[in-house]
């Protein structure tokens, strides 16, 4: 049993959960100024457990990953500004937590909220 839990310091291999990617990037990307909530690609709001899937993680061999997020921003806020500052800190949170392993943040304003 202890050689089941035992760690490969060799390789230095860090291993995570999308969930862990996913929910660490869901509140990093609610902390930020000027970001409403987490929408689905097609611009529907979504919270709790459907936000966490609206998350997209795509993990590649060499075992860093890329994450896509789609938001919804406020009204009367400087979009690209929001969006940079909101990419900054998710990327910032996540190669913290995961021990830069976090290659890409992409984040896209789907909607404005109290807009049409």
């Amino acid at each position: 049993m202890a050689s089941e839990k035992k760690t490969n310091t060799e390789n230095k291999k860090i291993t995570y959960a999308i969930k862990d990617v996913q929910n660490e990037a869901m509140n990093a990307i609610l902390s930020c100024y000027g970001i409403s909530s987490i929408c689905t690609s097609s611009g529907a709001r979504v919270s709790g457990d459907k936000a966490l899937k609206a998350i997209t993680v795509n993990k590649d061999l060499a075992d860093k990953f890329n994450v896509y997020i789609y938001v919804e921003v406020s009204e009367y806020v400087k979009i690209s500004e929001v969006l940079l500052n909101a990419q900054k800190i998710v990327i910032y949170n996540l190669n913290s937590k995961f021990n830069k392993h976090c290659k890409k943040v992409n984040i896209y304003a789907v909607s404005i909220s109290g807009g049409n």
